[in-house]
């Protein structure tokens, strides 16, 4: 008994043991060439893209391990505008220049399921305007800006809307 307790926190500390809960995050990538600003500094956008998009799948799969066991949620990436713009350094090297003025964007459809109910479902566009007055977004390496405005959006909004879902169905149970 010792030896397993012992065997099962030295496996959850090594990440060895997957967490009990986990919902379920997809996203979609609609025609990332498309997107207002998703390009890279050197000029070389597809590699770029293929970037952006497994850094995000890999945060998608850390917020996922937060989410409730049954619940799911489809993003369908429509833009991305990237914070900072796309200028010539000093020797004609393009780079990205981040200022305030220049805030991150991005549109897309999400649908949420809690089981096989759809709980939630909307076309959004979300912008973080005081992306800089803010502590830096330190704990994302790449894309930290875009990756800390849609944390917070997933943390308010797709919070709210599972709550108030969950509260509706225990007026529906209390009262039916």
């Amino acid at each position: 008994m010792k030896n397993t307790k012992l065997l099962l926190i030295l496996g959850i500390t090594l990440g060895l043991v997957a967490p009990i809960q986990a919902g379920e995050i997809k996203a979609e990538w609609k025609e990332p060439k498309e997107f207002r600003d998703l390009r890279a500094a050197d000029g070389f956008d597809k590699r770029f893209h293929k970037k952006f998009i497994e850094d995000f799948d890999k945060f998608f799969a850390k917020v996922q391990s937060e989410l409730p066991e049954d619940v799911k949620v489809e993003f369908k990436f429509t833009d991305v505008d990237l914070a900072g713009r796309i200028d010539f350094g000093s020797s004609f090297d393009r780079v990205r220049l981040v200022e305030h003025q220049y805030w991150p964007r991005m549109e897309f459809e999400v649908v949420m399921y809690k089981g096989n109910n759809k709980v939630y479902q909307d076309t959004v566009s979300v912008k973080d305007m005081a992306f800089m007055d803010r502590a830096p977004a330190i704990q994302y390496r790449s894309f930290g800006y875009e990756k800390r405005m849609l944390k917070e959006w997933i943390d308010s909004e797709l919070t709210d809307k599972l709550a108030q879902y969950e509260k509706s169905q225990n007026n529906v149970m209390e009262n039916g």
